[in-house]
């Protein structure tokens, strides 16, 4: 995937969704 070669932007948009669905 596109995310292969930047695993760090990958677990950030994870960490970013779930703190959203967090606060939701």
């Amino acid at each position: 995937t596109r995310y292969d070669r930047c695993p760090t932007a990958f677990f950030s948009a994870i960490a970013l969704a779930a703190t959203v669905i967090f606060w939701l």
